[in-house]
């Protein structure tokens, strides 16, 4: 794992506990309550963390795909003309 991963879940964590923090001293909500929103801010965080994940590593996926795509098509090109080739010297030595 990357030290960047441990940076983004302390700060996640940082974040759900002062919300937590605020609602029960500012807002006077009973501790459970503010446990139990800072819980699910953290979860709520952490999804969107990893739905962003997902979503660059499908781009990359994507990218690396359309990359081998081109270089197939490229080999393709490059086996099709060497074959005309072939033909083309084979014809001619058969008609020498």
């Amino acid at each position: 794992m990357r030290p960047g991963k441990y940076i983004i879940g302390f700060s996640m964590a940082v974040i759900a506990g002062c919300l937590g923090f605020v609602l029960t001293v500012v807002g006077g909500a009973p501790v459970a309550l503010s446990v139990t929103m800072a819980l699910m801010a953290l979860a709520v965080l952490v999804l969107i963390h990893l739905l962003f994940s997902l979503s660059r590593e499908r781009r990359a996926m994507s990218e690396q795909v359309n990359d081998l795509t081109e270089t197939v098509a490229h080999c393709m090109r490059q086996v099709t003309a060497v074959t005309q080739r072939l033909d083309e010297l084979h014809a001619d030595v058969t008609a020498r």
